[in-house]
C-alpha cells in the first residue's frame, strides 16, 4: 500500500489581488434652483460595498466635507452660488488595495436670481408738524421684506435725510 502526500495548493490572499475597480454617478435633487435654496448632492458608487468618501465640487473646488459613503451613496446638502454650477466628485477608499479611487461625471445646477417682489411703502406719521415739536415718522412695508427705511424732507426741491436707514421690524 502506497501513501501520497498532497500538497495544498496555496490560493491567493486578498492582498495579491488587483484592487476593484468602482464607478462614481453624480446627481442633483434639482436641475434648477433660485438662489438661497439649498441642493441635495449625490454620489453613487458602484460597487454599493465600496467603503471610503465623496468628495464634491463646485466648478472643480470642494464644497464641503468629505462625505461617508453608506451603502453605495454619499449626500451633501450645499447652498449653492449664482448661476452654472457643474458639479463633480471624488471618491477616496478607506483601503486603496481593495478599491479603486473613482471621479464622477458632472451633473450642472443653475442657480436662478430671485424675481423681484413688489413692495408697497405706506406712510403712517403726523401728517402736519408743529414747529420745534418732535413728528412721529412711521412707515409699513408690505409685503416684510429685508432692507432699510429711511425718511426723507424735501428743502428747496433736495432730499435732506431726517434719519438714519431703518431696518423695519414686522413690515414697521
Amino acid at each position: 500500500e502506497a501513501a501520497f502526500k498532497i500538497a495544498p495548493k496555496e490560493l491567493p490572499s486578498r492582498n495579491d489581488l488587483p484592487a476593484e475597480q468602482t464607478s462614481l454617478t453624480v446627481s442633483a435633487d434639482k436641475g434648477t434652483v433660485t438662489e438661497g435654496t439649498e441642493s441635495r448632492l449625490t454620489a453613487t458608487i458602484t460597487p454599493g460595498n465600496a467603503a471610503g468618501t465623496v468628495q464634491f465640487k463646485n466648478n472643480g473646488e470642494n464644497i464641503g466635507d468629505p462625505a461617508p459613503a453608506t451603502n453605495g451613496t454619499a449626500e451633501l446638502t450645499h447652498t449653492l452660488p449664482l448661476g452654472a454650477n457643474e458639479i463633480t466628485a471624488e471618491f477616496t477608499p478607506d483601503n486603496p488595495a481593495t478599491f479603486t479611487p473613482a471621479t464622477g461625471k458632472g451633473t450642472t445646477v443653475n442657480v436662478e436670481k430671485l424675481p423681484a417682489t413688489a413692495t408697497t411703502l405706506t406712510y403712517m406719521g403726523d401728517r402736519a408738524g408743529t414747529v420745534n415739536k418732535p413728528a412721529q415718522l412711521k412707515a409699513k412695508v408690505n409685503p416684510d421684506t429685508p432692507g432699510t427705511v429711511q425718511f426723507f424732507e424735501l428743502i428747496d426741491a433736495t432730499p435732506t435725510p431726517l434719519s438714519d436707514p431703518i431696518q423695519p421690524e414686522s413690515g414697521v
